[in-house]
């Protein structure tokens, strides 16, 4: 089997004895490593549909703070997840036991995450403060789970800094129900897999830990293993996971179908705000802004609350929901009014697909698909102020899944391409004798650049001084003022006009100003040298900007010398920067365009030094000379 570029097949002096005697450490797994798994087995018994055992065992060699912290020994628990054993033990180097850690002396407490008003999650975790460093911790824990729909994935490498000596997954199949077996990123690993019967195991061992890599694709190339049973249930619900017709169907008959009517109150708003000549557009901009109007996102987890929508009457009485709840509440407005669309399941963040290839429960996030001419129109119903149709960098340009009453179906979600990602930027400045800078900006952002601003119109004035000053933290002193913020949301586009001026922007040489040339807009992308880089690398979305700038030379003063146009084009993208000299003037125009796309590991060293040119050529500095 393929190796992949880091993986080296070690012959290591750990001994692990019964005793916890640990001997002749291996020197090479503790190379980019904070902690070394040195033993951990995952076993999963499926007893019934709805019946199943997991059965974790670990030790888990810390070799300074940063290892432990990025190790979790937690079970979550609710009505579908119920914690039979969970016990740990810190083990000296020695081998002997620091500490014995029992059941009830794990911390208890909710998941609930801050927005969540209706939730059962909740977690042990250990709690343990080291005295000192390295140590084992040997960990054991078993779970019993009504929940056969959802089954745990396998995880071998699920840190970065850490070394695997020895990982395994068992799985014990006791029933008569077939079981499918996605493995994802394995051709680069050196996973051993075993069936005899009904069990199936998997072999994870010695692997050299990895360096976190900037823009790495660890979702695309670590590898995993996840599971389903062709019939399973939870909650007495049952799925069929042999097709995505099938799983969609069953979706909608268990979670969405007897949950799809408004009242007749709602119904008489939604009548009142429609006019006869109103398109069929019109009518969904106008449901969509009553949601918007008369609703608020929060989240709801209890029992199936994590896949099933909340009753639409609940939504109606309260005036909330979460995103499942309010995308539902907008499709049975729509419903009654006879426009067909469709609860969509997506992950929302992060960008991740939906992989078409698992059928199954994915996703986090769920958003509203409405069909228009010929193609969808998604809605974020969670949002009381994005604009109609608009879905930013939180869940665009991914696979979605969409629920149909005859099946699912796997659909790309609205890609706001590059040159469309614009930020525009005009400024005129003017020089002052204390070195100073000030003028006015004018700054029109659209699209995914438009993401970042939605919503900034409401913020305090303090508030918004305080971004500023973040934003252009380059400039001392930072003075905000003449602020006016115009977000037009039939456009996505936002623009803002503001005054401002900075102390100390400019230095005298022998009478002459040493001036930069780029007052705003610079890029800091600091990427770092990899020698052997391990990973590929994404860019997750492009962009364009456009900046002219106008800075008036003081009297007494002339320019003798313009650098020459830079223009650089790469894959990655085109970066251009003119500098013209007008009556009094100087004008500088600058073009930055960066392409989303993946790109293989042996690149990044050329997108590096792209962007370090960049970063060079954004601090020029031009020479204004006194005239005698």
């Amino acid at each position: 089997m393929k190796k992949y570029f880091y993986l080296f097949v070690i012959f290591t002096n750990i001994v692990c004895s019964q005793s916890n005697q640990v001997v002749n450490f291996d020197e090479k797994l503790k190379e980019n490593a904070n902690s070394i798994v040195l033993r951990e087995s995952f076993e999963m018994e499926i007893k019934a549909s709805d019946k199943v055992i997991y059965t974790t065992k670990k030790r888990i060699l810390f070799l300074n703070e940063s290892g432990y912290k990025s190790n979790d020994f937690s079970e979550h628990y609710d009505k579908f997840n119920k914690i039979k054993t969970c016990k740990a033990s810190v083990v000296g180097m020695s081998g002997n036991v620091i500490k014995e850690i029992k059941k009830s002396e794990f911390k208890d407490h909710s998941l609930v995450d801050g927005v969540s008003i209706f939730s059962d999650n909740r977690v042990l975790y250990l709690e343990y403060t080291p005295l000192n460093y390295p140590f084992i911790i040997d960990y054991e824990s078993e779970i019993e789970s009504s929940n056969g729909a959802i089954l745990r994935p396998w995880y071998p490498l699920s840190n970065s800094n850490e070394s695997v000596l020895l990982s395994e997954f068992i799985v014990k199949n006791e029933t008569s129900n077939a079981i499918k077996f996605s493995e994802i990123n394995f051709s680069f690993f050196p996973i051993e897999k075993q069936e005899i019967a009904n069990n199936v195991k998997y072999i994870c061992k010695n692997v050299l830990a990895f360096k976190e890599e900037q823009l790495a694709n660890y979702a695309d190339e670590i590898p995993y293993v996840k599971l389903l049973q062709n019939n399973a249930a939870v909650e007495g619900y049952t799925f069929n996971f042999q097709s995505w017709k099938t799983y969609g169907i069953d979706f909608y008959e268990n979670f969405l179908k007897d949950n799809s009517t408004v009242s007749e109150q709602t119904k008489n708003k939604i009548n009142s705000l429609i006019l006869p000549n109103d398109s069929k557009i019109d009518k969904i901009k106008k449901v969509y802004k009553f949601v918007q109007d008369n609703t608020r996102y929060v989240s709801v987890q209890v029992g199936v609350g994590g896949w099933k929508p909340m009753p639409i009457e609940a939504v109606e009485k309260y005036g909330y929901g979460d995103c499942k709840a309010l995308s539902n509440y907008t499709r049975a407005i729509l419903k009654s009014i006879g426009i067909e669309s469709y609860c969509t399941v997506i992950y929302g963040g992060e960008k991740k697909d939906i992989n078409p290839d698992i059928v199954g429960f994915q996703g986090n996030h769920m958003i509203l698909s409405v069909p228009y001419e010929g193609q969808m129109i998604f809605l974020e119903c969670t949002s009381q102020t994005d604009p109609f149709g608009y879905l930013g960098s939180f869940t665009s340009d991914r696979n979605a899944l969409i629920l149909k009453s005859d099946g699912a179906e796997i659909v790309r979600t609205t890609k706001y391409i590059c040159d469309e990602n614009t930020q525009y930027t005009k400024a005129i400045f003017s020089l002052n004798s204390d070195k100073s800078i000030q003028g006015t900006v004018s700054i029109d952002s659209k699209n995914i650049q438009y993401s970042h601003l939605n919503g900034f119109e409401n913020e305090d004035k303090k508030e918004i001084i305080e971004t500023y000053q973040e934003r252009y933290g380059h400039l001392n002193n930072l003075l905000v003022s003449d602020i006016k913020l115009i977000n037009d949301k039939t456009n996505i586009s936002f623009s803002e006009k503001i005054t401002l001026k900075a102390s100390n922007y400019f230095t005298y040489e022998n009478n002459n100003i040493i001036l930069p040339l780029n007052v705003l807009n610079k890029s800091e992308l600091n990427l770092s040298k990899y020698r052997n880089r391990k990973f590929s690398f994404s860019i997750k979305y492009g962009f364009l900007d456009i900046d002219e700038i106008s800075i008036k030379i003081p009297s007494g003063y002339t320019i003798k010398t313009i650098p020459e146009k830079i223009e650089i084009k790469e894959k990655y993208g085109i970066y251009s920067l003119e500098i013209k000299k007008g009556q009094d003037v100087i004008l500088f125009r600058r073009i930055l365009k960066i392409v989303d796309g993946k790109y293989p590991k042996e690149e990044f060293e050329n997108y590096r030094k792209f962007r370090e040119t960049i970063s060079k050529n954004d601090n020029i500095k031009l020479l204004i000379e006194k005239i005698n």
